[in-house]
């Protein structure tokens, strides 16, 4: 059975959240007059509505491996689905890893924000730290939708690799099929486990 998640950690956050993004970054003037130099600060977010741009920030990504053929015939199968899902859970373990060690730097800052004005420049560090961390959840998700993935093909090619196999031995995918649905188990858990926290940030960002 293929999981499917679905998380709340957003609601309730200020609609211009995203824009307030903005406020993190100031580029200050070289030395001298400002009128002999160009500016190079980012647009406010006034300036962002009426130009209709928005300024945001760049997230951390985690490498992506390349696709193994599971095309490659019965015989390579086994091995092309064992190196993806390897593949996947390494994904999974290390964006679990950077959400992990983010959390609290990014609790501290949502909580020296708290009670600040839009504006500042607290409450900006602390939407960017929280887009962030975000971020980081968001490729567990994506390694979910990888699992996903690689369990509706080993279930696709169950069916013929049961009928290739003799009278008592195991068809290709059952044992996979296993290993993935237990992959995804602990990735679920672990998202759920993150999406609280955003919620609990969130909530905080929000006051």
């Amino acid at each position: 059975m293929i999981h499917k998640a679905k998380f709340t950690a957003f609601q309730g956050l200020p609609a211009k959240i995203g824009g307030a993004l903005a406020c993190a970054c100031a580029v200050t003037a070289c030395a001298g007059s400002s009128a002999d130099y160009p500016s190079f600060a980012l647009p406010t977010m006034s300036e962002q509505t009426a130009t209709g741009t928005r300024v945001t920030a760049r997230f951390p990504t985690v490498a992506v491996p390349a696709m193994p053929d599971l095309d490659a015939g019965q015989e390579a199968m086994p091995r092309e689905i064992g190196a993806r899902l390897a593949a996947i859970d390494a994904r999974a373990q290390t964006a679990g890893a950077a959400f992990t060690a983010n959390v609290e730097p990014t609790r501290a800052l949502v909580r020296a924000a708290s009670g600040t004005s839009a504006e500042s420049r607290r409450r900006a560090d602390a939407e960017v730290r929280f887009a962030d961390l975000t971020a980081h959840h968001n490729e567990g998700q994506l390694a979910l939708a990888d699992l996903d993935w690689l369990a509706a093909r080993v279930a696709q090619a169950a069916p013929a690799s049961s009928e290739a196999s003799s009278g008592t031995e195991t068809g290709t995918g059952q044992g996979d099929l296993a290993s993935i649905a237990e992959t995804q188990t602990i990735l679920l858990q672990e998202l759920e486990r993150q999406a609280r926290i955003l919620a609990q940030l969130g909530a905080e960002l929000s006051r």
